[in-house]
């Protein structure tokens, strides 16, 4: 359902061209520590991972205690976690600028519907029994009226 939501692009890409497409150093306590086979370099170990998976090694020369962060970029932490990316970001706009031009020409046609229906529906329309004597031109306030008056005597009688 979050797809068919505009403020989904909306938020994609303002995030996705705020922090987007930058590189992430993580801090000492971001790291997994991992420990390598004995005669393997943490870049012979985790390179494969890590051209797959992302992230990156910092000591990929050593023998042990192999320092891990599993992101290197903004986009790779935003594509996995939130679903945002940021070459995402001009399609966004495009659907966000067409979802506001539909909304506005969905406002304008609903509003000329809505006065041709009142139009419509305001013409002055010749009397459809000749028997009342009620001049044509007074037809409708006096049958407003008369409908008013009825109301009333409804409203009277249903409290007495």
């Amino acid at each position: 359902m979050y797809r068919l939501s505009p403020y989904t692009y909306l938020i994609e890409g303002l995030l996705g061209q705020a922090i987007g497409n930058q590189e992430i150093n993580c801090s000492a306590v971001e790291f997994v520590t991992l420990e390598p086979p004995s005669g393997l370099t943490c870049q012979d170990y985790m390179g494969a991972f890590t051209s797959v998976a992302g992230g990156y090694i910092t000591n990929p020369e050593a023998t042990s205690s192999c320092n891990f962060c599993a992101f290197r970029t903004t986009d790779q932490f935003l594509g996995l976690t939130f679903n945002i990316f940021y070459h995402h970001r001009w399609r966004d706009v495009g659907i966000v600028a067409a979802f506001i031009v539909f909304n506005v020409r969905l406002s304008f046609f609903i509003s000329s519907a809505w006065t041709s229906v009142l139009t419509f529906c305001s013409l002055d329309f010749p009397r459809l029994r000749d028997d009342l004597p009620i001049p044509h031109s007074y037809w409708k306030p006096l049958a407003f009226a008369q409908t008013q008056e009825k109301l009333d005597v409804l409203i009277v009688l249903e409290h007495e």
